[in-house]
């Protein structure tokens, strides 16, 4: 079994987006999913994340990609996690100050990555 994940105390308390926002916002953000999720720990929780995978030409490339999204996201404080597979990056959000409910930074930060994975050059077709 998985240990629980020791959060942080909260430093924000954002509101939780209603069912409404959500789908509206998904209609925004191509390719983007909300998917619930299972925390585990003691007291076994259910949350909602946003999740989009994004290809990019290799590993190297991948990892640029998640270096140069970190500046921003050690300036807005908010986390996702990643997931790494050779050219493959794949972005889990969600707001644990809420419990894991989707709130305006996963939407936010979300358009970020959308908007910087424009400047990676696609992966190259294989012949």
């Amino acid at each position: 079994m998985t240990p629980p994940i020791r959060f942080p105390q909260p430093m924000v308390s954002p509101n939780p987006l209603t069912p409404f926002e959500i789908e509206n916002a998904l209609q925004q953000l191509p390719g983007w999913k909300a998917l619930p999720i299972f925390i585990p720990g003691a007291e076994p929780n259910r949350g909602t994340e946003l999740v989009k995978t994004y290809q990019f030409a290799s590993y190297d490339v991948a990892l640029g990609f998640i270096n140069k999204a970190s500046e921003h996201i050690a300036v807005v404080q908010h986390h996702p996690a990643w997931e790494v597979t050779w050219g493959t990056v794949k972005a889990r959000l969600t707001t644990w100050d809420i419990e894991h409910k989707l709130s305006r930074y996963d939407l936010d930060l979300a358009k970020y990555l959308d908007n910087l994975s424009s400047e990676y050059p696609p992966p190259r077709d294989k012949k």
